[in-house]
């Protein structure tokens, strides 16, 4: 027996470990790569893509479920959340396996198609998991800082999203079908409200018995959902969609990371005994941190804005600036605040 330290950070292939969750991430991640570097047929490039994305897809359920049950088993709080983003998980491979039967075994275009509510479905279930983490209670000077800081991030995260990706996608629509434009406003929208609500979650104080690092490595896994869902809806603007593009590398990446999040939060549920000295536990963000996360949307705002009047992006600069000026103007009075306080 060895000491805590020596037991929590022990090498493991075993098939719950995070070594084992890991390596088959980076097999799926590679052999998708592989597939679209290499194959130039094209059936035979969408077939691997498929099988690629569901087999990683029934990876991530597997193990965000035998979080979900070891969570509840523990106590330790945090079930709530991950049930939702088992049922989300379940959904995303459901939605996986009839993508591949439409465009696989029938032939079809697989977008849209009715595994394209599948994965509707999924988008809230993620988003109530996020929003089910159980958070500290604030003081109340707090709150009213941290609701400053939300706002400027949610509206400086909304005005890069909008310029930069999903105004070209809503300008595309008019060559779409009522179908493709209902299910494009949709993903539009979902993305939209996910990626909100996952950049507030740094700002925010989760409880100590939840482990931080899952949480950490969940949103990493969204990041690579919302940039492939944008590259998808680029890409259908001008053609078709059909899968072995490179969407499908950041498919893959999303449940194969995801999958990964389940594994350390297995690990660290089971590790009871290093749970003292387990940074997954004990690590939190210093409280700059929102400052400095804050600061960061707030100053990519103003880059977008200098790129506008610089004539590089079809930018609404009336909109823009009435946003960014009320933006630094909310700053300004949260830095009052603080200072009074």
């Amino acid at each position: 027996m060895g000491t805590r330290s020596q037991r929590y950070n022990t090498v493991s292939f075993s098939p719950n470990s995070i070594e084992f969750a890991a390596l088959l991430a980076v097999v799926f991640v590679a052999m998708q790569f592989l597939n679209l570097m290499f194959i130039p047929e094209q059936r035979s490039r969408v077939m691997i893509s498929n099988i690629m994305q569901t087999i990683s897809a029934i990876f991530c359920m597997v193990f965000i479920i035998q979080a979900t049950v070891k969570t509840k088993k523990s106590n330790e709080g945090g079930y709530s959340a991950f049930l939702m983003i088992s049922f989300a998980s379940f959904l995303w491979t459901i939605g996986a396996a009839s993508f591949l039967t439409v465009e696989v075994v029938f032939s079809k275009l697989p977008y849209p198609s009715f595994s394209d509510y599948f994965y509707i479905v999924f988008y809230p279930l993620m988003i109530a998991g996020f929003l089910l983490l159980p958070y500290e209670k604030t003081k109340k000077g707090n709150g009213v800082n941290l609701f400053l800081e939300v706002v400027i991030v949610v509206i400086s995260a909304s005005l890069i999203l909008w310029n930069l990706s999903l105004s070209y996608s809503f300008a595309a629509l008019s060559k779409e079908t009522i179908y493709e434009k209902f299910f494009s406003l949709i993903y539009s929208l979902l993305d939209g409200i996910l990626l909100l609500v996952m950049i507030t979650v740094p700002l925010r104080r989760l409880k100590t018995e939840i482990p931080i690092l899952p949480v950490i490595i969940m949103i990493a896994a969204c990041v690579f959902l919302i940039f492939s869902d944008l590259l998808q809806a680029y890409i259908s603007t001008y053609t078709n969609f059909v899968s072995g593009t490179i969407a499908d590398i950041g498919w893959c990446m999303f449940t194969a990371t995801l999958g990964i999040a389940g594994a350390v939060q297995l690990k660290d549920i089971s590790d009871v005994t290093s749970r003292e000295t387990a940074l997954t536990y004990t690590w939190r963000p210093k409280s700059k941190f929102n400052l400095i996360f804050t600061y960061f949307w707030l100053l990519s705002l103003v880059a977008l804005f200098l790129i506008g009047l610089a004539g590089k992006a079809n930018i609404n600069m009336a909109f823009l600036t009435t946003e960014t000026i009320g933006c630094v103007v909310l700053m300004i009075y949260r830095q009052i605040r603080e200072i009074m306080e």
